[in-house]
């Protein structure tokens, strides 16, 4: 896993506690064993994890950020759209392009929510190349 430095600062300077920093971390690393090929970058003031280094702009897998009572999860709104009946049934606070995921979330609910929004951007990402 290649990890960029500004998300590592991103981290260091953020002001959430140590055990929301290590639920950001859980993340950042389940993003990378889902798609391996990902590459992190700093985008519009998050971290932006794209699947692979011609990825540009909207061509991207998730944002995260560190909330102070949430997980930034930022799956693009097609992904939202498609999983509205789910995200309602997790009891998840949802918009058109972000979830809200409290830090006290099981990361099983976690992972698999990164599993499903990496696998349909990722795709869509590989039909479009």
């Amino acid at each position: 896993m290649l990890r960029n430095q500004e998300i590592d600062d991103y981290i260091a300077q953020s002001s959430a506690t140590k055990e929301q920093k290590k639920y950001f971390e859980f993340a950042r690393n389940k993003v990378h064993e889902i798609w391996p090929t990902t590459v992190e970058k700093i985008s519009y003031a998050m971290p932006a994890f794209y699947p692979d280094e011609k990825a540009k702009g909207i061509q991207l897998l998730i944002y995260l950020s560190l909330n102070k009572k949430w997980l930034g999860f930022y799956p693009m709104p097609a992904f939202i759209y498609a999983n509205e009946s789910l995200l309602n049934e997790l009891n998840l606070n949802f918009s058109k392009g972000a979830i809200q995921i409290p830090y006290d979330t099981s990361k099983d609910i976690l992972t698999d929510l990164l599993e499903r929004a990496i696998e349909f951007n990722g795709r869509k990402y590989l039909e479009d190349k």
